[in-house]
């Protein structure tokens, strides 16, 4: 027989345990008894109250339960009640308040010796210190005449405390003013008790500690116990516990997306202008303002090498006599519409966690494939892109790592409007995402689908000038990670893994910046060295997974992962190579650079168009 008794309060300042959670420390003299010996006679009519002294040691200062063994020798049965009061040993009587009072129970109506559990859901007890656990009669009037047996031990089981009862009847103040009596015995009993070892204060832990205790304090609160795996926590324990890996994939998630995004919005992989003499109208870059120059027929001259000088450098003088730059002119008049292009770019993210949050410095990493086709229509470009991709994430001290192999699709196009132009891409990519982190000697794995929606908007204004074309632009760029509800597992069945609920996470920044471009004219080609300085504005930042730990019915917790700053500058060089009429090749490296973000990248590309 079980009866509940209270709930156990735990303060909300001070952490006062994560771990014990489990009924770890007991007094146990039931393990000694030999079935037969008992004390008697407890009940109405007989001694009225029966219990037991004990002194609790540093490791028995939360009482959850407690455990006697009663036989019914006459009579139809009692009700009573449970108490524990701290002990006078020097008056042999009770002394204080009640430290814990149950409801009334009827006692068993059996003749075996039958377990009677009172539970208290957590009374506090000061080590040394003497307390008597007891049974009563005498706050219920009206019952009838009936007699019980008590389960014993020789007094030499049990140090801290004996036998005690009195004859009170049903006058339950006697207890508190009379001597008790007592006897060189011990009850048969089982006391279990909650380790407590004290942890860090809730404010000395940082922000995810604190949800991951808070968690399983919530257990406790509510009368619950937690498995022996969580005993003795410390603060970077709770870091361990906390799965903040996944935080990591959807970084390295928005990572991909935005590379796949800038390989299809670049303009020198889209509609590329072709590097021998003389500009289509509306082969433009995709981003650029479309070209009005006519060159001469002087300039056509140099361009075939019947100049003197070399074809290039006739080219290159001519054309800044005409105050334009040079690169107007190194692309063929023609009427190739269709480009068709393929990529293969890379790069590396490095974000510095924040110790008061308690987020970790967070490497994410990303490769991957694309190829394309644009169609040109007058001053339009429309395309389409498909891509595969793959990445790798971890976090800092060994806390957890993941890989992810991606599909991308995407759609584009720009349009320009004189020297103005509007560009504009969008993106599907499933993500298929493994993670691993190692708890206290155990693995913990997941495997799960994400998907991911992103997007670019971007516009400027084409300079032109006798050395550069300075391109001022300004875009907003964009993407959403639909994480799904998953569930860690484990080989050997580990308490810690984590139940992950399904949430969406959004990117969005800003960016205002300029583009360079400067064209060298060949003989039998030319290069186009290109850059671009720009600031961009993090408007969502945050990186963060909501999880509860399987079967504990613990609630539901939220880790904050490594959060880029707010502001960053973005950096890019490339030169792209004419290699004939219709095939151009580039490559470029951009980098990204905030208080707390350093990432590196790098593409080649090839395009040809007809």
């Amino acid at each position: 027989m079980r009866v509940n008794g209270g709930i156990l309060a735990l303060t909300t300042g001070v952490l006062l345990a994560t771990s014990g959670m489990s009924l770890a420390q007991n007094i146990d003299t039931y393990s000694a008894w030999d079935g037969t010996n008992f004390i008697s006679s407890f009940g109405v009519l007989n001694t009225a109250t029966y219990g037991q002294t004990i002194t609790p040691t540093a490791d028995q200062t939360n009482l959850t339960d407690f455990t006697f063994y009663l036989n019914l020798g006459s009579g139809s049965g009692v009700q009573a009640q449970a108490y524990i009061y701290e002990w006078d040993s020097a008056a042999s009587r009770i002394t204080g308040t009640a430290l814990y009072q149950s409801g009334i129970f009827a006692a068993p109506t059996t003749a075996t010796y039958d377990p009677v559990t009172l539970t208290t859901g957590g009374v506090t007890l000061v080590p040394g210190t003497t307390y008597a656990v007891f049974f009563t009669t005498s706050n219920i009037t009206g019952q009838s005449n009936s007699s019980y047996r008590w389960a014993s031990v020789d007094d030499t089981v049990y140090s801290g405390g004996q036998f005690i009862y009195m004859n009170n009847g049903t006058n339950f103040a006697n207890l508190l003013a009379n001597t008790w009596s007592s006897i060189s015995m011990d009850l048969a009993f089982v006391m279990n008790f909650l380790v407590l070892p004290t942890l860090p204060d809730l404010r000395s832990l940082n922000a995810n500690q604190r949800q991951v205790a808070q968690s399983l304090l919530d257990v406790l609160e509510k009368g619950g116990t937690l498995p022996p795996a969580f005993e003795n926590l410390d603060a970077d324990d709770l870091t361990r516990l906390s799965g903040e890996v996944s935080t990591a994939a959807i970084s390295a998630g928005f990572n991909s997306a935005f590379a796949f995004i800038d390989t299809i919005s670049d303009p020198l992989v889209i509609g590329q202008a072709n590097h021998t003499p003389a500009i289509p109208h509306g082969q433009e870059p995709i981003g650029y303002a479309a070209i009005s120059v006519e060159p001469s027929s002087a300039i056509a001259l140099a361009a075939m090498g019947e100049e003197t000088l070399s074809a290039a450098d006739l080219a290159n003088e001519k054309l800044a006599m005409s105050g334009r730059h040079a690169a107007d002119a190194l692309s063929k008049y023609g009427s190739t519409r269709w480009t068709i292009w393929g990529s293969v770019y890379g790069g590396a993210q490095e974000i510095d966690g924040n110790s008061s949050i308690g987020s970790s410095d967070t490497t994410a990493k990303n490769w991957g494939v694309a190829s394309g086709f644009d169609y040109r229509i007058e001053d339009a470009r429309v395309g389409l892109a498909l891509g595969g991709a793959g990445s790798s994430f971890s976090l800092d001290n060994d806390l957890g790592s993941g890989r992810a192999s991606v599909f991308n699709a995407g759609v584009y196009g720009s349009k320009t409007f004189g020297n103005a132009y509007i560009s504009a891409a969008a993106a599907y990519a499933f993500n298929n995402v493994d993670t691993t982190r190692s708890v206290f000697g155990d693995t913990l794995k997941s495997d799960y689908d994400a998907h991911t929606l992103a997007g670019r908007v971007e516009s400027g204004y084409k300079l032109d000038t006798t050395v550069i074309t300075l391109t001022p632009y300004a875009a907003v760029q964009g993407a959403s990670y639909f994480l799904p509800d998953y569930s860690e597992t484990s080989s050997t069945g580990s308490p810690y893994a984590l139940d992950y609920d399904s949430q969406t996470q959004s990117a969005l920044r800003t960016e205002l910046g300029a583009r360079v471009e400067h064209i060298i004219a060949m003989e039998t080609g030319s290069i186009k060295l290109s850059g671009r300085l720009a600031w961009a504005w993090n408007a969502d930042t945050a990186r963060d997974v909501t999880a509860s730990f399987q079967g504990l019915g613990a609630p539901s917790f939220t880790i904050d992962g490594a959060r880029p700053d707010r502001h960053a500058l973005l950096v890019d060089a490339g030169a792209e190579f004419g290699l004939s009429e219709n095939l151009t090749a580039k490559v470029s490296f951009n980098g990204e650079f905030s208080g707390n973000v350093t990432s590196y990248g790098g593409a080649a590309k090839l395009s040809y168009k007809w």
